[in-house]
C-alpha cells in the first residue's frame, strides 16, 4: 500500500487499539448510509428500556471559563445514551439526508435530561454529532486503506504493526511539513 498518496489524517494515531463500541450507530447517525441494514428492530431497545439498565442517572460534568461558555464532558454511558436515542429516531424517519429533524434533538434532550441529570441542551447535541462525525470521518478514511480492517469482535479497527507505524509516520510528516 501505497499510505503516502492516500489523504490521512493526523488523528488518526488515537485510534490504533481504541475500540469503538458505537461504530455501527455512528454510521446510521453521522453516515451517508440510510439503509439501516445494521440497525434491525431486534438489535436495538426502546429508549425506556435502555435506560432501566442504568442504576444511578449519570451527572454531566459541566465546565466553564472566563467567556461563561459551557462545555460539557461526555462520558461513554452518556455517549451510549445518546447513540440509542438517535439511532432511535432516525429509524422512526427523523433524518434526511445529514440533517436531523428537530423532533429528534428534542427527544434527544429530554430523554437525556431525565435519565443523565440536568443540562443538556440541543447545542450539546450539535457539539457532539461535529466531533462523532469527525471520528467516523476518520475511521472510514483509515478502512478505505488497504490492510486496515474492522473487527467486528473488537469494535476497533486493526491492522499489522508495521502498517500501523507507516501510516503513523506519513501522519506525522504531513503534520510538519503542512
Amino acid at each position: 500500500m501505497d499510505i503516502s498518496k492516500q489523504q490521512v489524517n493526523p488523528d488518526a494515531k488515537t485510534l490504533r487499539d481504541k475500540a469503538f463500541e458505537n461504530y455501527d450507530e455512528l454510521g446510521i447517525i453521522v453516515g451517508t448510509d440510510q439503509a439501516l441494514a445494521s440497525c434491525s428492530d431486534n438489535d436495538t431497545h426502546g429508549v425506556d428500556e435502555m435506560f432501566d439498565n442504568f442504576e444511578t442517572a449519570i451527572e454531566p460534568e459541566i465546565q466553564s471559563d472566563e467567556k461563561q461558555t459551557k462545555n460539557l464532558r461526555w462520558t461513554e454511558q452518556m455517549d451510549n445514551c445518546l447513540g440509542k436515542i438517535l439511532t432511535e429516531q432516525v429509524q422512526k424517519g427523523y433524518k434526511i439526508g445529514n440533517t436531523l429533524h428537530t423532533e429528534a434533538y428534542e427527544a434527544a434532550v429530554r430523554a437525556l435530561n431525565k435519565e443523565c441529570g440536568p443540562g443538556f441542551s440541543k447545542e450539546n447535541i450539535k457539539n457532539r454529532l461535529k466531533t462523532w462525525r469527525k471520528q467516523y470521518s476518520i475511521l472510514n478514511e483509515l478502512l478505505s486503506n488497504d490492510g486496515f480492517k474492522w473487527d467486528a469482535m473488537q469494535k476497533m479497527i486493526v491492522g499489522n504493526d508495521s502498517l500501523w507505524d507507516e501510516y503513523i509516520k506519513v501522519c506525522s510528516f504531513f503534520i510538519v511539513f503542512i
